[in-house]
């Protein structure tokens, strides 16, 4: 299921590329962007309601010669095609990064997705990774054009994880008090 949600994200990033890259004249479209999935880890895959989780890359994002770049980040709930939190990070000058965020606050399945953005670039638009990344496509390698020009390429990161509700206690179930202390040696032997 993380597959398919990368995946829309890589095909909304390529619908946005194709479309800012595009002129004046359509004649020859540039090459369809590659998408590479990258490596990273979450603190924990099972989370409590608001609990802090930390997400960082185990592959470094690439570092250009401009220096190193930005990620822009988003966590979705699997069930739906929003996200439930998003914002930007620095990558060290490594290609290393690390974010900590809250998790969403009912339980069920989420998503960690995260894009490496290039120095001097902008982040892809809100509303396609949104309504993209929920699409449901396979992450795939797209092939580099017949002009030989060199594809652009996309590093995406997905990491999934569980909230799990705090268990609760039925009405009506007796609940036991807490133990106090009695002082005095006990009266009984055993």
């Amino acid at each position: 299921m993380k597959r398919l949600l990368g995946g829309g994200l890589a095909l909304g990033l390529a619908a946005v590329g194709s479309v800012a890259i595009a002129g004046p004249s359509l004649a020859q479209a540039p090459p369809e962007p590659e998408f590479v999935q990258l490596e990273g880890a979450l603190s924990t895959d099972v989370a409590a309601p608001g609990q802090e989780i930390t997400a960082s890359s185990v592959d470094p994002c690439t570092v250009s010669e401009a220096g190193p770049g930005e990620l822009f980040w988003l966590v979705f709930a699997v069930a739906e095609d929003l996200p439930r939190s998003e914002d930007e990070a620095p990558v060290g000058d490594d290609g290393h990064w690390e974010v900590t965020f809250s998790a969403p606050q009912d339980a069920g399945e989420f998503v960690f997705v995260a894009v490496c953005v290039p120095a001097g670039q902008e982040p892809p638009p809100e509303a396609q990774v949104e309504h993209l990344a929920a699409d449901g496509v396979a992450l795939s390698q797209a092939p580099t054009g017949d002009g030989g020009e060199e594809p652009e390429v996309i590093e995406i990161y997905e990491l999934p994880f569980t909230v799990q509700a705090p268990p609760t206690t039925t009405p009506g179930q007796p609940v036991a008090p807490p133990a106090t202390p009695v002082s005095g040696q006990p009266n009984f032997t055993g």
